[in-house]
Parts: structure tokens; C-alpha cells; sequence
């Protein structure tokens, strides 16, 4: 009776922690601590069966059996448990896409399952006319990228499958970059041949804080290995790029894996660099004949700090501002689910905005 109910418990365990890692596989230490469970108890029981001396059954129960499936279960959402396998350092950017490169993201609660892919421009993957009769460019963050929600769904792809059809329409978004990083992704696509007839950067208000060396962004960002590096090597190295004036233009000059000290006049000066790249982009678009919109969308957990909007406007940007839609968000995660991508995306095909990116095709 009692090696029964030891293999039984020990067959339990050994089918939780299979499942576990079969259905949540960053769950791997918590499978394997079900998996020991499963070895003890099992062992345990054979050992009393040949009546040798050791712990009794209900003691290793509750020392690794009941443990384990605590253990195996809770939700721990560990980032550096979940491989994604997108992002490499690079001495620019800090990091960017694998390009060309496809990972899996799996959330620790269960929001989503998706898988992303990036084609050898960087951009996220996105089907487009052969024949394009215009060109834009998304730049941006997680919101833009479609953190969270497959290839077919992020706001730009919708707008590029339903909307623009004859429009060729490239999402070089990544998440985490800030308005600095998005300022050298456009310097690199309008000096390429084909460059962008309208550039579209979709802004949300935390990117302000990402555009000073705030030090908890920095910290965030550098203390992790690139999230789902496939090695500790150099490329698992995640920076952030530091910017300097130079002939009244910010230019980049290096990346930091530290953060400095926050100065007495931070938001200030994150202020000041959001607005000063927001001023080169647009300036950089007009001199290329290209137009460049500022889109503004909310974010769960910021605000746009006062006046904002207005010191955008003063600096001539074409401003697409949805800062008050409501959007639904994933449960466990503050970015937009797949019915917010297409919230956004139809109030930007009725926008001016859309408006004349639906020209280009006229």
C-alpha cells in the first residue's frame, strides 16, 4: 500500500512538472523542482518497501512533494526566465532587433503566446504591394512594435492591410527605445534610396523619461541581458545611447551600460532632449520633402506632463493626438491587446494622418 501511494504521488509530480514546462516553459526551474519531488518521493517509497532506514513518507511529502507543486505553480513572472530571442546589443542603438529573426513571447500570466518576426531591415514583419504607390514609416516603441500581439495585428499593420493597401508600410518600432533612438532609425532610412513619403512616430508618455539617462530607465534596461539573448556573450549585453550637443544638434556618442547620478533638473532636461528630437525629425522630413506625425497615445501608468501638446504644436509638428482613447489593455500588462491595435488603428485611417497617406495612392 504504501510503495502504491508513493508511486502514485511521485507519478503526479512527474506529469506536473512535465506539463508545467510543456505548457509555460520559462517555468522551467519550478518544473524541475517538481521533477526532483517526483525522484525523492518515488525512491523514498522503494526504499521502505526494502525497509531501509530513512525519513518517513509524510515527512518527505512535505519536505519536497507539496513544495514542489507550490513552487511549480505560483505565478513567478521572472523576465529572464522568458526567451524571447529578438534583440542583440549594437553600438548605436544600445540594442536592437536580429535582423532577419523571429521569438516567441510567452507571458508569465498568460496574457498572450505570440511569436514576432523581423525582416532583414530591422522592421517588424508586414506584407506590402509589390508596386507601392508610397512609402511610411512607423517609429516607436512597444506600441508601435505590437508588443504582445502577432504579426498581423499591431496598428500598423492593420492600417498596411485594411486601409493602405497600395501603401508600402515598414514598422521599425522597437521596444524600449525612446524618441533619441528613433531619431537615428530615421536618420538611417532617409538616407536609403527609397526613402519614406510620410514618417509616423507614435510616441506614448514614458518615452520623455527615456530621453534624459533618467537612472532607474537606465538601471531597467542595462542590468538585464538583452531579453531572450541566445548567449551570455558580448551581443547579450544590453546599453542605452547617450546623446551630446553638437552644432546645436543632439548627436549620439557612445552607450551606457551605468547609469549617473539623476540631476536636480531632470525633467527639465528630458523635456528639453524630448522636445530637441522632435524638432530635428521633423526638420530632418521636411529638408527630404517627407512629412513627419507625431502620434500621441496613453499609457496605463503616465501622463503627458502639462503643456506638452502645446509645445509640440508650437514647433509646427502635424500632431494626430488620441492621448484621451480609451483602450482596454491586457490583463497582466500595460500595453495594448489586440482589439486596442484595432481601436487605434481606425481612428488614425480617419485622421488627417490617414487622409493623405491615402492620397499617396490617387
Amino acid at each position: 500500500m504504501l510503495l502504491r501511494l508513493g508511486l502514485g504521488v511521485a507519478a503526479l509530480l512527474l506529469a506536473a512538472g512535465v506539463g508545467l514546462v510543456g505548457w509555460q516553459p520559462w517555468r522551467w526551474p519550478q518544473a524541475v523542482v517538481l521533477l526532483a519531488g517526483a525522484l525523492f518521493v518515488g525512491l523514498h517509497a522503494l526504499w521502505r518497501k526494502q525497509r531501509a532506514p530513512g525519513p518517513s513518507l509524510a515527512g518527505l511529502l512535505l519536505g519536497a512533494g507539496l513544495p514542489g507543486l507550490l513552487v511549480g505553480f505560483l505565478p513567478l513572472p521572472i523576465p529572464s526566465q522568458i526567451p524571447v530571442g529578438l534583440w542583440r546589443f549594437d553600438p548605436r542603438f544600445g540594442y536592437d532587433h536580429i535582423a532577419p529573426g523571429s521569438g516567441r513571447h510567452i507571458h508569465p500570466q498568460g496574457d498572450f503566446d505570440v511569436r514576432y518576426r523581423i525582416e532583414a531591415d530591422g522592421c517588424r514583419a508586414l506584407k506590402g504591394p509589390l508596386d507601392p504607390s508610397g512609402r511610411v514609416l512607423f517609429l516607436g516603441g512597444s506600441f508601435a512594435f505590437g508588443w504582445g500581439v502577432a504579426d498581423d495585428e499591431p496598428f500598423p499593420a492593420l492600417l498596411a492591410q485594411e486601409h493602405w493597401p497600395h501603401t508600402a508600410v515598414r514598422n521599425r518600432a522597437v521596444a524600449g527605445w525612446g524618441t533619441g533612438q528613433a531619431w537615428l532609425a530615421l536618420q538611417d532610412a532617409l538616407s536609403q534610396a527609397a526613402a519614406p513619403d510620410v514618417v509616423v512616430y507614435v510616441m506614448i508618455p514614458h518615452h520623455i523619461q527615456r530621453n534624459g539617462g533618467r537612472a532607474s530607465w537606465i538601471d531597467f534596461v542595462t542590468r538585464n541581458a538583452t531579453p531572450g539573448a541566445s548567449d551570455a556573450g558580448p551581443d547579450a549585453r544590453r546599453a542605452y545611447p547617450r546623446f551630446r550637443w553638437q552644432d546645436g544638434l543632439p548627436v549620439q556618442a557612445g552607450v551606457m551600460f551605468r547609469a549617473e547620478p539623476d540631476g536636480p533638473d531632470l525633467e527639465a532636461q528630458e523635456r528639453t532632449w524630448t522636445l530637441t528630437f522632435l524638432a530635428v525629425m521633423q526638420s530632418a522630413c521636411s529638408a527630404q520633402g517627407s512629412l513627419f506625425t507625431l502620434v500621441l497615445l496613453p499609457d496605463a501608468s503616465f501622463s503627458y506632463p502639462e503643456g506638452f501638446r502645446a509645445e509640440c504644436r508650437a514647433l509646427g509638428l502635424q500632431l494626430v493626438d488620441l492621448s484621451a482613447l480609451e483602450l482596454a489593455w491586457f490583463p497582466h500588462d500595460n500595453h495594448p491587446n489586440p482589439a486596442d491595435h484595432r481601436r487605434i488603428a481606425e481612428q488614425l485611417a480617419h485622421s488627417e494622418l490617414g487622409r493623405r497617406v491615402a492620397a499617396l495612392g490617387e
